[in-house]
């Protein structure tokens, strides 16, 4: 079984990899009914891909100025990379690329006595590349 215990994450070519604690990459698509009159039972296409990328991150390095500075602007977009091992892409270690849009973003949370962790949420601004060289 695999660890994860190396993983990248760069946001606007900066790698903030040693201050993140958690990552995921969920991926799907949306669904659309064409069923028509006469049809015995319900039908489902798969419509548009959707995605997004979270991770939850040691506060007060640079990683959380980065997202606060981002989550200022406007457009809120970066383009995300993020890889299982910090080793060479390859296609036991693809790069996942995309543009991100920050939908949420939790600067600060915890209990008494733990530590500072924030979380951001990156939805799809664009299709996500998958490299494998």
């Amino acid at each position: 079984m695999a660890v994860l215990d190396d993983a990248v994450f760069d946001l606007g070519a900066i790698d903030y990899s040693p201050q993140v604690r958690e990552l995921s990459i969920p991926q799907g698509s949306e669904t659309t009914d064409p069923t028509t009159f006469g049809a015995t039972a319900r039908l489902v296409a798969a419509g548009l891909r959707t995605g997004s990328a979270t991770i939850s991150y040691n506060e007060g390095g640079t990683l959380g100025t980065a997202l606060a500075t981002l989550q200022a602007t406007s457009a809120r977009t970066a383009v995300v990379v993020i890889k299982a091992d910090s080793a060479a892409t390859s296609t036991t270690n693809p790069a996942f690329t995309f543009t991100g849009m920050m939908a949420s973003y939790e600067p600060l949370g915890g209990s008494v006595g733990d530590h500072r962790i924030g979380s951001a949420t990156f939805e799809l601004a664009s299709a996500i590349v998958i490299t494998t060289a």
